[in-house]
């Protein structure tokens, strides 16, 4: 190995971005649980009350913000660390949901 790469491998930056990687990866799969407790959730209230919940959909908004800040993470699109590290994504601005032409 050369010196280059060495110093890279001996950089206790890498090792300790691997470790919040790890902490990620868990982080996303369990997001993606309730992700989908969410979109059961507004599946059945769409069913028996004819239109989704708001609070839920905005909830579910702001987890897919989520979502994305920790694949931009993992995939070294940024070095900021999402949630817990930084701030829960905002709500993004979120259509209202179709009518029913039916």
């Amino acid at each position: 190995m050369n010196e280059e790469t060495q110093s890279h491998v001996k950089n206790p930056q890498t090792w300790k971005r691997l470790l919040f990687m790890v902490l990620f990866a868990i982080i996303f799969n369990v997001a993606e649980l309730i992700l989908v407790v969410v979109v059961v959730f507004q599946f059945l209230m769409a069913l028996f009350t004819g239109s989704p919940h708001e609070r839920a959909r905005d909830f579910g908004a702001q987890l897919g913000a989520y979502l994305q800040q920790l694949v931009r993470f993992l995939t070294y699109g940024t070095d900021q660390a999402p949630f817990p590290f930084d701030e829960w994504p905002s709500s993004p601005e979120v259509s209202p949901a179709p009518a029913d032409d039916d």
